[in-house]
């Protein structure tokens, strides 16, 4: 799982550091996760998106955190992106 890094006083560089944070950390994970897990997923007829969908529930996302303190110090307007949808919402 990803977490919002320090803040770096901008929601570019936040963004920029989340997203390299979550490249380091996925990457190698995923490959691993699933050569493992396959024999799992076709015994069990579950699915990858089942287990994730079962890891992040409740879980705030990192980018919701970071959009979050951007929001705080005014360096965008105070609307909430649905990151799940890709939906704009009124904040």
């Amino acid at each position: 799982m990803v977490t919002a890094p320090r803040p770096t006083g901008n929601v570019r560089d936040d963004v920029l550091a989340l997203l390299r944070q979550a490249n380091e950390r996925r990457f190698g994970i995923a490959v691993h996760l699933v050569a493992a897990l396959g024999e799992f997923f076709r015994e069990t007829g579950t699915t990858l998106g089942g287990l994730r969908d079962g890891l992040l529930a409740g879980h705030v996302s990192g980018m919701d955190q970071v959009l979050d303190r951007a929001v705080e110090r005014g360096e965008v307007p105070g609307i909430r992106l649905d990151t799940d949808q890709g939906a704009v919402m009124p904040g």
